[in-house]
């Protein structure tokens, strides 16, 4: 039996602010050229070149000799307090969590100690406290007692002032939202292993897990557009702070064996039936669904965007792998063993157009050497496609087409050498053949070669170093 209780606090007190550089002298006072502004050094060596292979130098501004020129003559730059204040309303925010849990847990044997069985059951309970900035654009307008929206002769709602500071603080508030949200659920599980043999082990396991939304889906916040605008681009764009968690039911059955002429392998099947993972929804605001987000009925001709949970899929596959150490090789090359690893996923389900980051298929294989005091490993991965989220059609964009990153072949290559008890020399190569990342946005009848309109070259990163313990 056991308790833990895990409390976590983040605090973003953030905003971006910009100055006009208004110099004595107007429009001509304000070029670059005409105070000691350029970095030389660093855009002697920074360039671009052109579709020739020609340089083209570009003269950089050195940020330190800025704050010098600021230090020195403070009124030249104008600080844009509407654009400050609007910054920090969007991107100050905070959050608390609290997470309390409990389990019980019994380890069992049976069958002349042949079959193990681990079993339990735990319960969290989760509290979100959180705060976020407001974006309503109609407290800017005048509104009479009963909070209906005052119109001119020409039936538009009238501004309260024409002031651009006094018009952003008005519309935008810092941490104007606040919400606490808590949950609380049991999640068990039991996992057994069979011994067939001394060398072939049978496992089978149930687990109900869960996977809570990130602080950046459930700390407060609403934007609404203008209510002068037109029907049907009056949005409230809203962070639904009472999102849940997702849950699966997660089987798994594998069978394994060990030290057969020398060899470590396995094969095991799954199956994940998750529920309640995030969808994007759009629908008509009503009074219910005004009061969920905090709103009156002011805002019944408004849409509301926000994240629910609902989806339903079930991912299902089978995984293989594989390890043997090559015995038969001569005495210098003992150590070697091969090993590989390859995983085929299947998605089904209700809502599997609605799953992002999916990829059907994954693998890696390779060889490593470990001999005395020197080590090395040679590794290929690969990852098949992943579909990411769907794109809205447009005149360039097909229906039913998603974001997808194509399928990538990557290979990795690392030693280690011990020097001394205490020092050793490692290196570790990423992406030796420099195997470039694409991506595009495609739908299923889009031919192949208008796929990949994203090409990117991360090149291979070499890494060596020594490695110490005093």
């Amino acid at each position: 039996m056991g308790a833990a209780v895990s409390k976590k606090r983040n605090e973003d007190d953030a905003g971006a602010r910009s100055w006009a550089f208004t110099p004595p002298g107007g429009a001509a006072a304000q070029v670059a050229g005409n105070y000691d502004l350029i970095a030389n050094e660093f855009s002697n060596v920074n360039f671009y070149t052109d579709i020739n292979g020609q340089p083209v130098r570009i003269k950089y501004l050195s940020l330190q000799k800025l704050k010098t020129l600021y230090d020195a003559n403070p009124a030249w730059f104008v600080l844009d307090q509407t654009a400050a204040h609007v910054s920090k309303s969007n991107l100050t925010k905070e959050i608390e969590e609290t997470i309390s849990a409990g389990y019980v847990r019994l380890d069992s044997k049976f069958l002349d100690n042949r079959l193990l069985v681990v079993s339990g059951v735990r319960f969290e309970h989760t509290r979100d406290n959180g705060r976020g900035g407001l974006n309503d654009i109609r407290r800017t307008y005048q509104q009479d007692s009963n909070g209906n929206l005052i119109l001119d002769a020409q039936n538009r709602p009238m501004r309260i002032t024409t002031n651009a500071l006094d018009n952003a603080r008005l519309q935008y508030t810092v941490l104007g939202n606040h919400s606490v949200i808590s949950y609380g659920d049991f999640y068990p599980s039991i996992n057994l292993a069979y011994s067939v043999t001394p060398k072939i082990v049978a496992r089978a396991a149930y687990a109900r897990t869960i996977g809570r939304p990130n602080f950046s889906e459930i700390i407060p916040g609403l934007t609404i557009t203008d209510p002068g605008a037109a029907d049907g681009t009056r949005t409230i764009t809203a962070i639904n702070s009472a999102l849940k968690p997702w849950t699966a039911n997660n089987y798994d059955l594998s069978i394994e064996l060990y030290g057969i002429k020398n060899v470590v392998a396995s094969v095991s099947g799954f199956r994940k039936e998750i529920t309640g993972f995030f969808n994007t929804t759009r629908y008509d605001a009503t009074t219910e669904g005004l009061a969920e987000i905090g709103l009156p009925d002011d805002y019944l001709g408004y849409e509301i965007i926000t994240k629910r949970n609902g989806g339903q899929a079930t991912i299902s596959g089978i995984e293989v792998e594989y390890r043997q150490l090559l015995t038969f090789l001569p005495g210098w090359a003992r150590g070697t063993q091969i090993f590989g690893n390859l995983t085929s996923m299947d998605l089904s389900g209700p809502n599997e157009n609605d799953f992002s980051g999916f990829t059907s298929k994954t693998g890696n294989w390779g060889v490593s050497f470990s001999r005395g005091r020197f080590s090395a490993r040679v590794g290929v991965n690969y990852t098949g496609t992943r579909r990411l989220s769907s794109v809205a059609p447009s005149a360039t964009v097909r229906p039913n087409s998603y974001n997808y990153y194509a399928p990538q072949t990557r290979v990795d290559a690392s030693f280690d050498l011990m020097i001394s008890r205490n020092y050793s020399i490692y290196g570790d190569v990423r992406n030796l053949q420099g195997a470039p990342l694409r991506r595009g946005t495609w739908s299923p009848d889009t031919p192949e070669h208008a796929k990949f309109d994203v090409v990117q070259n991360a090149g291979t990163l070499f890494t060596i170093g020594v490695k110490g313990r005093f």
